[in-house]
């Protein structure tokens, strides 16, 4: 017993722990999407869960890649609250785009007309959940992102029980729980942030 608990005090348990929660749970989300969803509503949403990866590659490139880097040179409340503001103004462009998108005469993106609140909800959350996710690890709040991890299983009962799901319905669920998972996140960065609009560094000022 008392093996057990060294080992699973050790960090790189956590690490585990978290890397089977996250990669089980989307597993498992597109296993029981795909049953849940007809042919032509999980083809959408695939096309969707697409392009928030490329949206996250570049709200990784633009702010969370920098921040891992210059992390390394020693991290304040003014670097969390920089990255914390980045993060929700990049979001607030994504949104812009596509709102704009939504208006666009283009007969291939009509689903855009009909579920343009709930790709907005999907793609945020998404995108938000993955930035908090990362700069924790960054900053080795391994259990704070195991909280948010398992906050985020509820999706599963609320998408296995529905009865008529659809991909607004799916699109919805999802993005909510992205939310609700972030909430922890949310609540240490404004707890052990410095907020201010004159931030314009990364790193601790010498």
């Amino acid at each position: 017993m008392k093996k057990i608990k060294e080992i699973l005090s050790k960090p790189s348990s956590w690490v585990l722990t978290d890397q089977l929660i996250f990669s089980g749970s989307n597993f498992l989300l597109t296993f029981l999407l795909a049953r849940q969803l007809s042919i032509p509503d999980f083809g959408l949403f695939s096309s969707i869960l697409l392009v928030t990866y490329l949206l996250v590659g570049i709200c990784n490139a633009i702010i969370v890649q920098p921040f891992q880097i210059l992390s390394a040179k020693g991290m304040s409340e003014k670097s969390l609250g920089f990255v914390f503001q980045a993060s929700l103004f990049l979001i607030s462009i994504i949104i812009v785009l596509l709102v704009t998108v939504h208006f666009l005469p283009i007969a291939a993106i009509e689903f855009f007309t009909k579920s343009l609140s709930a790709i907005i909800l999907f793609t945020t959350g998404y995108i938000f959940q993955d930035f908090l996710r990362k700069i924790l690890l960054t900053i080795d709040r391994i259990k704070l992102v195991i909280l948010m991890d398992s906050i985020f299983l509820i999706v599963f009962p609320l998408l296995y029980f529905e009865k008529s799901m659809d991909l607004f319905k799916s699109l919805h669920y999802i993005g909510i729980v992205n939310l609700l998972a972030s909430i922890p996140g949310i609540i240490f960065f404004l707890r052990n942030s410095h907020f201010n609009l004159k931030n314009g560094s990364l790193i601790v000022e010498s």
